[in-house]
């Protein structure tokens, strides 16, 4: 993991890509609230897509509850999930699709600009 770099939802596109972190960024201020990945200021969630079982992208929509906006994570610190409390993802080990705990989010690279 690369500490100086965070997810930030990018554009009018709904893409989710690594950035360098920028605290002052709303687009890079999560929350996990025990299953959904919010941004801070906002009603939208990160969203996994699939075809054909191949994780084809993340994104961001509108909060809906549906499965595809469920996760789940193992920290390596005991986080308060909170809607108050703000994430950093320096701190998981693994953000895995709660429908299917087999799989994680993962990356090519830890350069600007990479998709989760």
């Amino acid at each position: 993991a690369d500490p100086s770099r965070c997810a930030e939802r990018v554009g009018s596109v709904f893409a989710v890509e690594l950035q360098s972190c920028n605290t002052g960024i709303s687009s890079q201020r999560w929350r996990f609230d025990g299953t959904e990945l919010r941004l801070r200021d906002s009603s939208r969630c990160m969203q996994f897509d699939f075809s054909e079982d191949i994780l084809t992208e993340v994104i961001t929509r509108s909060c809906d509850g549906g499965s595809d906006q469920e996760w789940a994570r193992t920290s390596s610190s005991n986080i308060d999930p909170t809607p108050d409390n703000n994430i950093v993802f320096s701190e998981f080990k693994k953000i895995r699709f709660a429908t299917d705990t087999d799989k994680c989010v993962g990356v090519s690279s830890t350069s600007s600009g990479t998709r989760l």
